[in-house]
């Protein structure tokens, strides 16, 4: 049986499902069993079981979420529960709902921003993950005109008729009008057929609907995920922007909170060129990748469930014990090779930094610094760590000690280095920490940066899953956070690592 066990008597939007296959990929046993399947024809579902049986499945599960707002299973003796709060029913009425649940629940999932602080018990704003490997990214402006898109499932709740004003006011004008396409229908279709359709456009308008059943809403849903995740640019409400920022971090939704201010968005992705274009739909795919992968969910699951719910599940990864524990990076192989080597010292030498002063971040036990000086003296290069095994390993292998460093803060002024290197560190940095650590490179260097890291393919192969200890991030997106420009870049090994030369914008 599972550790955690999620139940429905419907999964609305498959919600349940997904959530078991975000913890499923950073290695929690999880289940999903509801009582009805979805009739939107998903591809994948919870399992189907009868109420009646559930029961069966709870006796070895040690977390057990109830969702979408129904009283499924009651008070459970032993157990840790949860629940999962994020549609119409919840909104309609939250009282109801917190008298029922508060009373016995650890912790309360909320999936949309409206629906937050009404009274939920350990409210935690848990958003859903995406199935990046079903959905490939179709990238690109494949016409003369652009294709714009509103195919909701339900029109009203989604603001069709507001969408259509606002579109007709910008078809009346005939400068625009020969600028774009519209599509629009509300016909119910399949999942896979509503996946097809979104694909063939380039701007979706996901939503546009600030109030729903007479209550602040102007959140957006899954589709808005899913046709991101395709590459699309998704035009939608979302009145929690900032509160996502702080929690989550980019958001790559073109957000629009008005009919005024959907006019306004859209008047000026017409007037944009393809290339910023076709950049914002990188950005779409890059952002679902970073946020909402099930990797990244699932990480947030599992931190949610260690805080609410004691030790009913592993401890969290933890990069300085991980590392401390396997007694720092070993192996014969250089993790940067000879062609990687080779980059980095081509650009060194590009750049005239050979006699600059250089600081390698996360150096392991030495690769990158013994095979550079067999090309040239680095009369000014220096190391460091968080993990000390690391670094005793690295002194050995360099006769160099990396300086100590706590893994946040790098111990050095700003501006105090003339190139900073990350050799195959990122990859293991988790997502939660990640802003920070590319926040510090940038902060250190006086200008350049060189960064080697894992990025999967970029072919539209699906991607292997990491190993606990690896993450996935979307570079692109945090060199653009943090004022890096790519002056260069190189794909190796089958295209599944990259290496970029960057350059700060504000020194």
């Amino acid at each position: 049986m599972p550790d955690v066990l999620l139940v429905s008597v419907e999964d609305w939007a498959s919600v349940s499902y997904a959530y078991a296959r975000a913890l499923r990929a950073v290695d929690v046993d999880a289940l999903a069993i509801t009582a009805k399947l979805h009739g939107f024809d998903y591809t994948k579902q919870a399992k189907q079981v009868p109420v009646e049986s559930w029961r069966n499945y709870f006796a070895d599960s040690q977390i057990i979420v109830n969702m979408h707002s129904r009283e499924h299973t009651g008070k459970l003796p032993g157990k840790h529960l949860a629940v999962f709060h994020g549609g119409a029913k919840y909104r309609e009425t939250p009282k109801l709902y917190n008298d029922i649940f508060n009373r016995y629940v650890d912790v309360s999932l909320i999936q949309t921003g409206d629906l937050l602080g009404l009274g939920a018990k350990n409210e935690v704003w848990t958003l859903p993950p995406i199935d990046l490997e079903t959905i490939k990214p179709r990238l690109g402006i494949h016409g003369d005109k652009l294709k714009i898109a509103h195919y909701p499932r339900h029109a009203e709740d989604k603001g069709g008729p507001a969408v259509n004003r606002v579109v007709e006011l910008l078809q009346a004008s005939s400068k625009l009008n020969s600028l774009f396409d519209y599509s629009f229908t509300s016909e119910h279709v399949s999942w896979p057929e509503s996946i097809a359709r979104m694909a063939d456009c380039d701007i979706y308008i996901e939503a546009m609907a600030p109030t729903h059943l007479g209550k602040p809403h102007g959140a957006w849903g899954i589709t808005a995920l899913e046709a991101a995740a395709l590459g699309k640019i998704v035009v939608t409400n979302f009145a929690h922007a900032e509160l996502y920022r702080k929690t989550y971090g980019f958001c790559a939704l073109q957000v629009a909170n008005s009919e005024t201010e959907l006019e306004l968005v859209l008047r000026r992705l017409l007037a944009m060129s393809t290339r910023e274009l076709e950049n914002l739909q990188v950005d779409s795919r890059e952002w679902v990748e970073r946020a909402h992968s099930y990797e990244a969910i699932g990480r947030r699951l599992k931190e949610v469930f260690e805080t609410y719910c004691g030790d009913a599940l592993p401890v969290l990864f933890d990069p300085v014990a991980y590392w401390e524990r396997t007694g720092g990076i070993k192996g014969n192989a250089d993790s940067t090779n000879g062609v990687e080597s080779g980059i980095i010292f081509s650009w060194l030498v590009q750049k005239n930094l050979l006699k600059g002063s250089i600081l390698e971040v996360g150096p392991g036990q030495g690769n990158t610094f013994n095979s550079l000086r067999r090309f040239a003296d680095l009369t000014d290069y220096r190391m460091v760590d968080f993990v000390q095994s690391s670094r005793e390993l690295c002194r050995q292998t360099t006769s160099v000690l990396p300086d100590a460093w706590d893994g946040k803060a790098l111990p050095y002024a700003s501006n105090s280095f003339d190139a900073v290197i990350s050799a195959d560190v990122m990859l293991h940095v988790p997502v939660q920490d990640i802003d920070t650590f590319v926040a510090e490179h940038a902060r250190v260097s006086k200008k350049w940066l060189i960064v080697s890291s894992y990025v999967g393919l970029y072919d539209g192969k699906s991607r292997a899953p990491l190993a606990p200890h690896c993450f996935r991030h979307a570079y692109e997106i945090l060199w653009k956070r943090y004022g890096l420009s790519v002056i260069e870049k190189h794909l190796t090994h089958d295209r599944s690592r990259c290496l970029w030369l960057l350059a700060k914008e504000r020194q």
